[in-house]
């Protein structure tokens, strides 16, 4: 078969094949493959520009271009990127940026992911809603080393996305004291009803615990639709909050993926971490991947067998357990627990069982 004669999803696939994830595309491949005929050309140029990154000195270059009638990139772009040029690079960028891009923004009818790198929000208070109105239908947004006044502008952030279905924060930066009473007033409040993913990595405990708080504290009566929960960093621990966001979460929820307090030196699970009360998996009865990372003392092995005993779940098709320090604490007889454990029903057609 000739390759103009492939089928668009046969193209497609050959040329997934030549980007390593989503914002390192081999753009020399599919530069050249551009030039094989008009199909490979169409397609090749949706993913050579689906994702556009920009930043803070290129933004009026590229307002200008993609305001010139004569370019179609925009109609192909997916995912933009605010970024430094060196990921290096922990100077904020001043939230102003978004008000540079609103009016091209607006013309990128495909626009689904927003992927904000090193924004300072406390410029703007509060934030300008046209600012953020062109990016009402994405679905996917990623916070990345952001800087927020505290957790009211966080929540006043959020709430300009009305579609998110994916959200991720990676190392918020908030100034003022995270404790305050009036967080409580916030709980729930802002959370978009169509929240199906949530990542967040924490190195400062107080923000990771509020953000939780916030995302947990949906008015009851309501289900909370997450069906992936990822929570790790230095700043993470188990607490209430996440008590609250598996109940909430119940049914819904299929990949959970937990690593407290993880960081190069010292990784681990704390006495906190493994109470049952905390981590109750009982509600979740749809889970298909549990994943327990980083690594924990030997004494607190059964707390960790007793909270996956109550799994109830019958679709589990993965599981990891932390690693135990050290390695030559792993004795018989927590291999005798391990196995015995996988004969109960919710662990007998695992697939996939590492305990590291």
């Amino acid at each position: 078969m000739a390759a103009s004669e492939l089928p668009p999803e046969i193209i497609e696939a050959i040329l997934d094949a030549t980007k390593p994830d989503s914002l390192n595309l081999d753009v020399g491949t599919l530069a050249s493959v551009s030039l094989i005929n008009i199909p490979w050309h169409i397609i090749s140029r949706r993913m050579l520009f689906g994702t556009v990154a920009i930043l803070p000195e290129t933004a009026l270059g590229f307002v200008d271009l993609f305001a010139s009638p004569k370019v179609t990139l925009p109609e192909f772009v997916r995912t933009l990127v605010i970024q430094r040029k060196q990921h290096r690079d922990m100077g904020y960028i001043d939230c102003e940026i978004l008000d540079q891009l609103a009016p091209v923004t607006a013309k990128l009818p495909r626009l689904r992911k927003l992927c904000l790198n090193t924004i300072d929000w406390t410029t703007r208070k509060p934030i300008a809603r046209e600012s953020l109105c062109p990016y009402q239908g994405v679905t996917a947004l990623e916070l990345h080393h952001s800087k927020l006044s505290d957790l009211a502008q966080l929540v006043d952030v959020i709430s300009l996305f009305p579609l998110l279905e994916d959200l991720h924060f990676i190392h918020l930066n908030m100034i003022t004291d995270m404790n305050a009473p009036s967080e409580v007033a916030l709980h729930g409040r802002g959370v978009p009803m169509t929240l199906r993913r949530f990542t967040l990595v924490g190195h400062r405990v107080s923000v990771t615990e509020s953000v939780m708080a916030w995302i947990s504290g949906t008015p009851e009566g309501l289900d909370i639709l997450l069906e992936y929960l990822e929570l790790h960093g230095r700043g993470f621990i188990a607490t209430k909050s996440l008590s609250r966001l598996l109940r909430g979460a119940g049914s819904h929820l299929r990949e959970l993926l937990l690593d407290p307090r993880s960081t190069p030196f010292s990784p681990g699970w704390n006495k906190s971490d493994v109470a049952p009360a905390v981590l109750d998996l009982s509600a979740n009865d749809q889970l298909r991947i549990i994943s327990f990372e980083g690594a924990m003392q030997p004494i607190f092995c059964d707390a960790m067998l007793q909270i996956l005993s109550q799994v109830t779940s019958l679709s589990l098709e993965e599981v990891s357990l932390p690693f135990i320090l050290p390695a030559a604490s792993k004795s018989s007889k927590w291999g005798e627990k391990i196995e015995a454990l996988r004969e109960r029903p919710s662990f007998v057609n695992v697939l996939k069982f590492n305990t590291n």
